[in-house]
């Protein structure tokens, strides 16, 4: 079955919605690695200004968490010049370049927790085996499938920039081009 697509800054919310936003979409709204000018940007801070204006329920995994969490470190030790850059990224976390952003991320990361409900992804009820399967086939990411199947199961819509959800048998809100005009 299709996934059934809506642009996230145009959508009709209510609150009887429910749903998870994907790290990378954490991360346009407020990671370092996006232009506040960015269409996207625009789009979903839109989106989540008119989700938590009809008091739909948000969702967050430490799935989510810790992908938005990494993104953001990763991104920054990637921007380091390299006359400066440590090593490696296990040197940078003990630098004091780490330190100065550390605390942003800390900050930023309470925010999103503060605007959402956490929910837990069920690995004891996942069906690992199926989702190896899929994942070694090199056309489905690991963490994806955890996320298509957290939505299935507790209902909820997915907001998300990944066009990887395309054939998912979800309702998704975004921003992304290639997923609303597919």
């Amino acid at each position: 079955m299709r996934s059934t697509v809506f642009p996230v800054d145009q959508y009709q919310y209510s609150g009887k919605e429910s749903l998870l936003f994907d790290a990378n979409v954490w991360l346009f709204i407020f990671g370092p690695q996006y232009s506040p000018r960015d269409p996207k940007v625009t789009g979903y801070s839109v989106g989540l200004k008119k989700i938590l204006a009809a008091k739909a329920s948000v969702f967050i995994d430490v799935l989510i968490l810790s992908e938005f969490i990494n993104a953001w470190a990763r991104f920054t030790y990637n921007t380091i010049p390299t006359h400066q850059k440590p090593a490696t990224f296990k040197a940078f976390r003990k630098s004091s370049s780490f330190q100065t952003v550390a605390p942003q991320m800390a900050s930023v990361t309470r925010k999103i927790l503060g605007l959402c409900t956490s929910t837990e992804s069920g690995f004891d009820t996942l069906n690992m085996h199926s989702l190896l399967t899929d994942y070694e086939t090199g056309k489905r990411d690991f963490n994806d499938q955890v996320l298509e199947d957290l939505c299935s199961r507790r209902g909820f819509n997915l907001v998300t920039d990944d066009a990887d959800f395309e054939g998912a048998n979800l309702t998704l809100f975004t921003a992304n081009p290639k997923l609303l005009n597919s």
